[in-house]
């Protein structure tokens, strides 16, 4: 019988509820790696967890959700129907969620985290706003963040309400310090060397001085889940031995 392993995606506009072109299902969000589900399928029963305001989860009644309030969501879900997984996989911000629940709960399930957001460098084009800051009126400032934000970013432009406020409150987190809470040898990051969304160098000096399990892709960049689905597959395969 084959074991449970829980997947929980990225941040990703196509998969916004506004944004959806597609019938939904539950494990659309990862439906741009085939390769890599038909993999884990083989070995796994697959069970996804979809972030609300995404893949038809309905938002929550509030204006925003931090990270904080992922984890908790999370945490309900995985209490609720998938209490005995055997394995844990988090892409991207997904990754984001899993590291901060781990640090919070203590779960001891072996977590793979794939191109995780744990931390991530401003634009030219934020640093560049950020200037700008202190000569624009204060009762502007909410109105130009909004057209600048709109104009830059797609995260932004396409999300609902709700949707943009998390973005503008998880964008930039630095969840580094969470690497030193949690058991590493229940840990794995797949990171690669080429990332810009989520950039491997901003976070190795971390890695390292906490000796956590990393397996980095030395041709890849964000979407080595797309890229490299069968290194992807021996590095987790390894981990789990």
């Amino acid at each position: 019988m084959k074991q449970e392993a829980i997947l929980v995606h990225g941040w990703d506009p196509r998969f916004y509820n506004n944004q959806i072109k597609e019938p939904i299902s539950t494990g659309m969000a990862w439906s741009h790696r085939p390769e890599l589900i038909k993999r884990l399928r083989e070995k796994y029963n697959i069970c996804c967890y979809n972030l609300p305001g995404f893949c038809g989860i309905k938002e929550p009644n509030k204006d925003k959700f931090s990270v904080e309030d992922f984890v908790q969501d999370f945490f309900e879900w995985k209490e609720k129907k998938h209490k005995d997984a055997k394995l844990m996989i988090g892409y991207s911000f997904g990754g984001a969620i899993l590291l901060s629940y781990k640090a919070k709960y203590h779960d001891s399930t072996p977590t793979i985290l794939i191109s995780p957001a744990i931390f991530r460098s401003e634009s030219n084009r934020s640093e560049l706003a950020k200037r700008l800051k202190p000569f624009i009126p204060s009762y502007f400032a909410d109105y130009f963040r909004h057209v600048y934000q709109y104009f830059v970013s797609e995260y932004y432009r396409r999300g609902s309400p709700f949707l943009r406020s998390t973005y503008n409150s998880i964008a930039r987190a630095d969840l580094r310090p969470l690497l030193s809470k949690v058991d590493v040898n229940k840990l794995l990051l797949i990171y690669g060397k080429n990332d810009e969304a989520t950039p491997w160098n901003l976070v190795k000096d971390t890695i390292r001085d906490h000796k956590i399990n990393c397996h980095l892709v030395s041709d890849g960049g964000h979407r080595i889940g797309q890229t490299h689905p069968g290194e992807i597959i021996k590095a987790i395969n390894e981990f789990c031995e």
